[in-house]
C-alpha cells in the first residue's frame, strides 16, 4: 500500500510539473563545426555540418531532445607510397539527449546535457584499407550550451558538445596494436530555437 501511494504521489508531482512547464514544444535548426579530437590521424579544419532538433519540456529544469545531424569531417595522414592523404568522413546522426537547465525561464539560460546517439558513417580514402566504407555505430553525447532569448518565441542557441564513439573506426584509421580504442570529436553549434 505504501508503494502504491508513493507511486501515485510521484506521478501527480511529475504531471503537475509537466503541465506547468512553459513553451513545451520547440524546434531548433542551425549549423555546426565538428572536429575530430582523439583519433589516430591529424584532424583537418575542413569540417562543417547542420542539425535539426525537437525538444519537449519534462518539467521546468529538464528537457528531452531528439535531433538529426549531418557532419563532414576530414583528417590527414601520410602514406610512404602516395605521401599526404586525406580521409573524408560523413556522419548522419540521430541523438537522444536529456538537457538540464541551470536557470530555467531566464532570458539567458545555460544548460548541460548528456545522452546517446546512433550514426551512419561513410568513409572515403581511409588510412586502414581493410575497414568498410560504410557502417553504423553508437556514441555517447555530452556538452553545455546557452539559450539567448531574442523574443517570446525565438531564441539563439550556442552549444559545445563532446562525443565518444564505441570504437576506433570512425576516423578511418586503426592504430598499430590498438585494441578497444574509441574515437571522439567535438562540435560547436549555432542556431535558432522556435517555440511551437
Amino acid at each position: 500500500m505504501r508503494k502504491l501511494l508513493f507511486t501515485i504521489i510521484i506521478i501527480i508531482f511529475v504531471l503537475s510539473n509537466y503541465a506547468s512547464a512553459q513553451d513545451n514544444w520547440k524546434l531548433s535548426a542551425g549549423v555546426k563545426y565538428p572536429r575530430f579530437y582523439s583519433i589516430n590521424t591529424d584532424p583537418s579544419n575542413t569540417n562543417y555540418g547542420a542539425f535539426l532538433s525537437f525538444q519537449n519540456n519534462i518539467n521546468k529544469s529538464f528537457v528531452g531532445r531528439i535531433s538529426l545531424e549531418y557532419s563532414h569531417m576530414e583528417n590527414n595522414w601520410f602514406s610512404p607510397v602516395s605521401f599526404d592523404q586525406t580521409t573524408k568522413v560523413d556522419l548522419l546522426q540521430s541523438n537522444f539527449d536529456l538537457l538540464f537547465y541551470i536557470i530555467p525561464g531566464s532570458s539567458i539560460s545555460p544548460y548541460a546535457y548528456s545522452g546517446l546517439g546512433f550514426f551512419y558513417s561513410r568513409l572515403d580514402n581511409q588510412a586502414t584499407a581493410a575497414l568498410d566504407n560504410n557502417g553504423f555505430n553508437i556514441k555517447i553525447n555530452s556538452g553545455v550550451g546557452i539559450e539567448w532569448c531574442i523574443s517570446q518565441n525565438i531564441k539563439i542557441l550556442s552549444e559545445y558538445g563532446f562525443y565518444i564513439t564505441s570504437d576506433s573506426k570512425t576516423d578511418g584509421a586503426i592504430g598499430a596494436g590498438e585494441a578497444g580504442g574509441n574515437d571522439s570529436y567535438l562540435a560547436f553549434k549555432l542556431g535558432l530555437i522556435f517555440s511551437l
